[in-house]
């Protein structure tokens, strides 16, 4: 049986209420230990000395951890952690929140001159972001830059794409979320309700309904079997009334010691899915999380790279599933940009006198010598007395383009052309974004068949020997460029045309002709 090396959405429900706790814990110190474990020192008045662990890398985790579990302090602190002792030295820990039922935790720091959140994104890859008080990121173990979202130094902190939280769910829309699905029980519970793979498992097996039934021969009695057993084995959770478990592998052999095996598996609760494994209570969750991440067994890993080439099955969908979500908000988001583009150009025809007029009232200036602040005080001046002003929005001197207000959308035109060469330009970037919706579309088609592969090599037990290929082709193809610890989406730049006309200028030229402030150009 393999390890488990990541926690869950349920997991995390049950330890934030754990950590929580520790309200007004004092930071002291902060570590990080390559580039996937973070460590902070905090001082409790009750508690004493506290040791938080979060680790990213092929082991996700977070949790309090003994003194003696704590590795040694590393050598001179990269500069992360030289951010981090900055800004939270001294600072009082405030709250851990976890974002809907995501694998993310938000750990909240409050000093008197200010406030920092770390960001533990403990799905994928994984990520560590530092967020100010204003959400806008100050730095970041990892760089993501995705049609959906950003991470990146300077910009603001973006969440995945909102997943279905199952907490939320009444019995009606528990039961359209189940009727949506083309696939069996057990699988739409892990993928479309967001349980996860075992605790979909533990939900069937408590309901007493067949996991591998599929949705179109379930009903009502099933569906509804299925909403009461979450609702028992959520409510505790939430409620933190836990019943810590870490579970071992069967050994062979008689006597006490021979009973366990290694440790495979920690859970809040105790669950019907184990009851055939030796285990181990807790008094509280952390407890059981040190135990078992303390002990956990990564040499075979480390030494013959097994994990990587024989996924688990849990970890797989939800990786696949990941990037399916990533890439459909893509296309989403190119139907929206192109529909825009397409409704900038139409805009620009059918307001075509006033947006020539502007066009050639701001070339004309150019040629009379005119800088561009010079050209934009004058219109803000003019708005309300000379007719069209009112449509003017701004000037962006690097491009050498003028922003205008149609209708509620605000348009870049170029002045060097006429409106027909600006129009033709948004129809032409709008047809390069849906030659991008259609290479994303081919992706997802891509990315199922690939999923379709490792079902079937999970369910016969070999690996999928395409997988880590072909989920990294999808990436490039639905994200951009890709590498391995930088994410970013490609953009490209409209299409230039020729000049056009210039006509109806005489009141227009008259009023820049006639500046009441003088900027730089």
């Amino acid at each position: 049986m393999d390890q488990k090396r990541e926690l869950t959405s349920v997991d995390l429900v049950a330890l934030t209420a754990e950590l929580n706790d520790l309200q007004g814990a004092k930071v002291d110190k902060a570590y990080l230990y390559g580039d996937d474990l973070l460590r902070l020192k905090m001082r409790d008045f009750d508690r004493g000395r506290v040791e938080l662990l979060v680790e990213i890398g092929d082991t996700k985790r977070a949790h309090v951890a003994a003194p003696e579990h704590v590795p040694a302090a590393p050598g001179r602190p990269p500069n992360f952690a030289k951010m981090l002792r900055n800004r939270l030295s001294g600072a009082d820990f405030h709250e851990v929140r976890q974002h809907g039922f995501d694998r993310i935790l938000e750990f909240e720091f409050r000093r008197e001159d200010q406030d920092t959140t770390i960001v533990a994104e403990l799905f994928g890859e994984g990520n560590v972001a530092v967020v100010d008080q204003n959400g806008e990121v100050v730095d970041s173990l990892d760089t993501v830059r995705l049609q959906s979202r950003t991470v990146a130094p300077g910009a603001q902190y973006g969440f995945p794409s909102a997943r279905v939280n199952p907490l939320e769910l009444e019995y009606e829309a528990f039961a359209a979320k189940m009727r949506e699905s083309d696939t069996d029980l057990v699988r739409t519970l892990a993928t479309q309700l967001n349980y996860g793979g075992l605790y979909a498992e533990e939900l069937c097996t408590r309901a007493g309904v067949e996991k591998t039934m599929d949705i179109t021969e379930a009903g009502e009695d099933e569906f509804r079997a299925l909403y009461d057993a979450s609702g028992r084995l959520l409510e505790p959770v939430k409620a933190g009334e836990l019943d810590p478990r870490v579970y071992f592998e069967p050994a062979d052999g008689d006597g006490d010691d021979a009973e366990r095996g290694q440790r495979v598996d920690v859970t809040p609760l105790a669950l019907e899915e184990r009851s055939d494994l030796p285990s181990e209570a807790f008094d509280t969750f952390n407890d059981a999380l040190d135990d078992y991440f303390t002990n956990l067994d990564t040499t075979e890993e480390e030494e013959s790279g097994e994990a990587v080439s024989r996924p688990d099955f849990e970890n797989e969908i939800e990786k696949q599933k990941r990037i399916i979500e990533q890439q459909e908000q893509a296309i989403e988001d190119f139907d929206e940009q192109a529909e825009r583009e397409r409704e900038k150009a139409e805009l620009l025809y059918a307001q075509y006198d006033l947006v020539d007029d502007i066009l050639s009232t701001v070339r004309d200036a150019r040629d009379a010598g005119h800088g561009w602040q010079e050209i934009e005080a004058t219109l803000e001046e003019a708005a309300g007395d000379v007719p069209g002003a009112d449509a003017f929005r701004g000037v962006n001197e690097s491009e050498g383009t003028v922003r205008v207000e149609l209708d509620d959308h605000t348009v870049e035109v170029d002045p060097e052309f006429g409106v027909e060469k600006n129009a033709d330009r948004h129809y032409k970037e709008a047809k390069r974004i849906e030659e991008k919706k259609e290479g994303a579309r081919a992706a997802i088609e891509n990315t199922r068949e690939d999923s379709r592969r490792q079902s079937s090599a999970a369910r016969s037990g070999r690996p999928n020997p395409r997988s880590a290929m072909s989920m990294a082709r999808n990436r490039r193809t639905s994200t951009g460029c890709r590498g391995p610890r930088f994410r970013s989406a490609s953009r490209s730049s409209g299409t230039s045309g020729s000049a056009g006309s210039g006509r109806r200028t005489a009141s227009w030229c008259l009023a820049v002709g006639t500046p009441t402030r003088t900027r730089n150009s």
